[in-house]
């Protein structure tokens, strides 16, 4: 496996830009893995990068050479899985990205119940914003929402499920109304303090239905935030009307801490995806979790 210890080192050095980073990472010392990468290139008979004090940058080969080795390493981790599923416990290390907000409400409970139920299995869990090339990071799977256009689009390496639909609710906190009135009809919203979450998509256009006809109303505030905690605070704090998540509001809703407006009129496109690698065999972990979502969302899906 030496050629693939070579490709390993070589991954994380372009991925650290840094031969002492990636040195500190793998436990080597920085001119054992300098030498490892020079081996490479002397094998191969081309520069793969480009170095010197002020610069660090792949060469043409270099960049062909790295998107291969990504590739390849990933079949020999899903190598290693199939090696494994022949036992009747998970194992192993789920390497798994997802969304801020949606995917820390919706994901992390039910990942922590999975965890519980396979006591073989790691969690290397990344949470950042946006997409995530699940190549490129060396993921097994990216959950995150999107419209069906999002999930159409046609990947030539990654694959896509569609988990749960998503709903939003329209509310405030009952004081919020009781001081500034409650709106009669969704186009009155822009005369109301309105909370926006920055990250959410169309943050302030919110949609609406009327007879089946789509409109969008702009929505505006005096408290607008990127962390969907800071926006779930304000709401329940009276300081205006937001636009929530259903499994984020419902407990609030419950306990009569908030009072829901507008909801059959309230429109969300949006679904919950998985996105992975596309491999002929799909490694057990990464299915028996995708799975696991699935029967946890029946419900939701099924409303």
């Amino acid at each position: 496996m030496r050629d693939a210890a070579g490709m390993e080192i070589f991954v994380r050095v372009v991925e650290k830009a840094s031969f002492s980073a990636a040195a500190v990472e793998l436990n080597l010392t920085p001119s054992a893995v300098s030498k490892q990468v020079s081996r490479l290139e002397a094998e191969l008979g081309v520069r793969l990068i480009n170095r010197s004090t002020h610069e660090f940058n792949l060469t043409e080969a270099g960049k062909i050479y790295h998107d291969r080795c990504l590739k390849i390493l990933h079949e020999i981790d899903q190598a290693r899985d199939a090696v494994h599923e022949a036992n009747a416990t998970l194992s192993g290390t789920l390497k798994l990205h997802v969304t801020p907000g949606t995917g820390q409400m919706m994901i992390l409970p039910h990942l922590n119940q999975f965890l519980r139920d396979h006591p073989d299995l790691s969690v290397d869990l990344q949470v950042e914003p946006d997409y995530v090339d699940v190549l490129q990071n060396g993921l097994d799977l990216s959950i995150r929402s999107g419209t069906d256009d999002d999930a159409n689009l046609r990947y030539t390496s990654i694959e896509c499920r569609p988990l749960a639909p998503m709903k939003y609710l329209v509310c405030a906190a009952p004081d919020y109304f009781k001081r500034k009135g409650k709106p009669r009809e969704p186009r009155d919203l822009p005369r109301h303090d309105c909370i926006i979450y920055a990250s959410q998509p169309s943050a302030d256009r919110w949609w609406f239905t009327d007879r089946a006809k789509r409109y969008a109303v702009n929505v505006t505030g005096r408290f607008r935030a990127d962390d969907w905690s800071a926006v779930h605070n304000a709401v329940l704090d009276g300081v205006g009307i937001g636009r929530l998540l259903a499994l984020e509001a419902t407990p609030s809703i419950l306990r009569n801490r908030l009072e829901v407006i507008f909801e059959k009129q309230t429109v969300c496109d949006r679904r919950l995806w998985a996105f992975y690698p596309r491999t002929r065999h799909l490694p057990r972990k990464v299915a028996a979790f995708i799975e696991y979502l699935n029967a946890a969302f029946a419900p939701s899906a099924n409303q």
